[in-house]
């Protein structure tokens, strides 16, 4: 920045190197390292011996971080883009049984006299099937442990039903039981 090339001449470069990248965000990173290491008060300090860096040196390393922090950019951003835009298939609702699992166990917290003591068991067993275009069916067999009324710790075992709605994006626990 300070070793005689221009914010422009720093901007081309880098564009030149990352050819996806507009020149706003080069410029954008450009001008937060440039604040950044004025409020370090970072200062080129010549040559005391070989171990300190030249300055075109730190400028490399200047334009080689804006351009690493572009091409990752803009990486996440195509990346995000193409999750985004793909469409679930059955498959992908009849395994999704994390959101399942999470609605049963705040389902079943509010039946529980210590919710704040509920351990839920780490692998329930969660079957799914397609009931019909858009609905989804999820049955859970698990347990939970909790305290009683006394502060004893007690395993209580459940198995619940829960449908999916897709159109609505509501879960609906529909059956439950302890045994």
């Amino acid at each position: 920045m300070e070793q005689g090339y221009t914010k422009e001449e720093t901007i081309d470069f880098v564009v030149s190197l990352v050819s996806d990248v507009s020149r706003t965000d080069i410029a954008f990173l450009y001008d937060q390292i440039k604040r950044s290491l004025e409020l370090e008060n970072i200062q080129n300090i010549p040559d005391r011996g070989k171990d300190q860096p030249k300055p075109k040196t730190t400028l490399i390393g200047v334009v080689l971080i804006i351009g690493v922090v572009a091409i990752i950019s803009t990486m996440c951003n195509t990346m995000c883009k193409s999750f985004a835009d793909k469409p679930m298939t059955d498959n992908d609702y009849l395994n999704d049984r994390v959101y399942c699992y999470l609605v049963v166990k705040n389902y079943t917290e509010k039946l529980l006299l210590s919710p704040a003591s509920a351990k839920f068991s780490p692998n329930p067993l969660i079957r799914s099937k397609k009931e019909s275009e858009g609905i989804f069916v999820y049955f859970i067999d698990s347990y939970v442990d909790s305290q009683n009324a006394f502060g004893a710790m007690l395993r209580k075992k459940f198995s619940a039903s829960v449908k999916y709605y897709v159109k609505q994006d509501e879960w609906d626990v529909y059956e439950f039981e302890f045994y």
